[in-house]
């Protein structure tokens, strides 16, 4: 799965709260409208979105792109940052709710 295709799994809120954060001015429309956009600002300024995560979550992201998938294996995570990370199940990453 990639990228827009992982947005486009979210729900409209999450992405709509995603483009608040991120100070988009328009932030309506469609799931794909929305998703498109997000991810054109993955694509050309990717540090908007980075400057908008936690230190946890900057070293959960580095991992999902160094393994190339969206959740990272979260035994090798917590050994190697400390952490107590789980990976969500599928049906309650459809309905994250970021901010």
């Amino acid at each position: 799965m990639d990228f827009i295709e992982n947005l486009l799994d979210m729900n409209a809120d999450s992405l709509r709260n995603l483009l608040k954060v991120l100070k988009e001015r328009k932030v309506s429309g469609t799931k794909a409208v929305m998703a498109k956009r997000l991810h054109e600002v993955w694509e050309s300024e990717p540090q908007r979105i980075v400057e908008q995560l936690s230190e946890p979550e900057v070293k959960l992201l580095a991992e999902c792109i160094h393994e190339g998938h969206p959740f990272p294996d979260a035994d090798r995570v917590n050994a190697r940052y400390g952490f107590s990370y789980s990976i969500p199940y599928y049906s309650s990453y459809r309905e994250a709710n970021f901010i």
